[in-house]
């Protein structure tokens, strides 16, 4: 008996699959401090959180957590029956109850899976917490041919992956399916070796869910004529899994060469590239970015967009999704869940600037502005030459009153140079979106200072030399601090991501 187990189980060879799926787990595990499984109380679930508990190395690491989607009658027995199953084994168990919002054209399936996930990875932390699940080779199976049947290309196809990283609201958390692997027909043998009980969802009879009917009516018809079908079709998601992984390889390598934003991507640095290329690269960088997958009729309509940018002045181009919206400007590409919203800030920076601080830079250290918790923070520090920076242009005597500075949105209202500010905003490529909302510094509620724009402010030093003509009075010397374009997107209200 392999030493991941102790000796006083007894599992047959016939079921060797599952000590090796273990040893395998285990190994993975080694790096993580906390495992959660996601127990919804059925076989596969069952079976998973008995092996687990059966390691030693994952005592006081394992926990189990049900799940409440509120949609059957006997959820609450459900969760009393998996609170039993658990403390019986050893591991400490937990429920949560999901708090539904409008569906709309998402479909309750998809719905419910990510309010699952949300909830199942609250707390957890990328480097230290993982995710386990019971899925199984048939699970897989489900997931090729329904991908297959919506016209998917090869991620969908790869379905699902052993290892994967997930959004959390904490980050990221890792996600793995030890027994991804193992047929379905092996987990009714362990449940019987073990005598294991539990719960049968009635909802998985329903065919009017997809995945039921393919697991009810498609695969059987299938099995009839291919035995082996469930085998075949896990061996060709690993196949299409591998190609995957080959096709993120070159996108990687290729978008590296360049400066990219994490809020657009841009074709125009990618021009020499024919289309298929520049679709990998996009494929790539969008899941990587927003965690969400392309269809063929975006695919299209970014073609088609692309070819009009070659022949048209017209610039700007959006396509409604089911989330959000993709929009086209100057050949960069952006995807936004929500409108921009506006914004201000008051009592801006928390390091303070001395008289002998007013240079933008000391040494290869510049002033830079970031965005943490909900507050405004200058600081020194060197800039990077993987972002792109806009600069803050002040008088050096307002150095002293930047406590008292607030940094707001753009109003229709304010006094600056519109005729400037426009060409400021066509030469950096500034989208529509991102102009009704672009940072301003107001002091003793006058707009001082525009973002990037140092002419499209009268400065008051202007004004002393306009009103002493002849009187030799110089202009004072500005100070200037950096903003990154991220940390600026970030200020705009643009959603969450991260970059590959």
């Amino acid at each position: 008996m392999p030493s991941v187990l102790t000796d006083e189980f007894d599992i047959p060879e016939s079921l060797g699959c599952f000590v090796d799926a273990l040893e395998r787990f285990t190994r993975q595990a080694s790096a993580y401090s906390r495992i959660t499984l996601a127990y919804s109380g059925g076989l596969d679930s069952t079976v998973l959180l008995h092996l687990l508990s059966l390691a030693p190395q994952l005592k006081g690491r394992l926990s189990a957590h049900y799940i409440d989607h509120g949609l059957q009658k006997q959820s609450l027995a459900w969760a009393e029956h998996c609170k039993e199953v658990s403390l019986s084994l050893g591991v400490p168990f937990q429920s949560s109850t999901l708090h539904w919002t409008a569906v709309n054209r998402q479909g309750v399936e998809a719905v419910a899976r990510k309010l699952r996930y949300q909830k199942l990875t609250e707390g957890c932390h990328f480097e230290t917490d993982v995710l386990v699940t019971g899925h199984h080779q048939r699970d897989q199976a489900e997931t090729l041919l329904l991908n297959l049947v919506r016209g998917s290309g090869v991620s969908g196809l790869a379905a699902m992956p052993v290892l994967k990283k997930i959004k959390t609201s904490e980050g990221a958390a890792t996600h793995i399916r030890p027994l991804l692997h193992i047929p379905y027909a092996a987990f009714n043998d362990y449940a019987r070796h073990f005598n294991l009980s539990w719960v049968e969802d009635p909802s998985n009879q329903e065919t009017h869910y997809r995945r039921n009917a393919v697991r009810q009516e498609v695969l059987p018809a299938l099995t009839t004529y291919w035995p082996e079908v469930e085998k075949t079709l896990a061996r060709t998601a690993d196949n299409m899994s591998e190609a995957r992984a080959l096709l993120d390889r070159m996108a990687k390598k290729t978008l590296e060469a360049f400066i990219f934003s994490a809020r657009y991507f841009d074709f125009e640095k990618l021009s020499e590239l024919d289309w298929l290329e520049q679709k990998n690269c996009l494929r790539y960088w969008f899941f990587n970015t927003f965690q969400t997958v392309l269809s063929a009729k975006h695919y299209d309509w970014v073609k088609e967009v692309l070819d009009q940018n070659s022949v048209s002045q017209n610039s700007a181009f959006s396509y409604q999704m089911k989330q959000g919206a993709l929009y086209f400007y100057q050949y960069r590409l952006y995807y936004l869940k929500h409108s921009l919203r506006t914004y201000c800030f008051h009592g801006l920076f928390q390091e303070k600037l001395s008289s002998q601080s007013r240079e933008p830079k000391q040494g290869d250290r510049s002033w830079l502005v970031t965005i943490k918790n909900k507050q405004v923070y200058l600081h020194l520090a060197p800039l990077s030459e993987s972002h792109i920076y806009y600069a803050w242009e002040i008088e050096s005597q307002f150095v002293e009153c930047l406590p008292k500075f607030v940094m707001r949105s753009l109003s229709s209202e304010d006094r600056v140079n519109r005729k400037r500010l426009k060409a400021f905003f066509q030469k950096n490529k500034i989208p529509v979106w991102e102009r009704k909302v672009w940072p301003v510094l107001v002091h003793e509620d006058q707009v001082v200072s525009v973002l990037g724009c140092s002419s499209c402010v009268k400065k008051r030093a202007e004004r002393v030399h306009e009103s002493n003509r002849g009187g030799g009075k110089s202009f004072p010397p500005t100070f200037s601090f950096f903003i990154s374009q991220a940390e600026c997107h970030k200020l705009m209200g643009y959603p969450s991501s991260e970059l590959f």
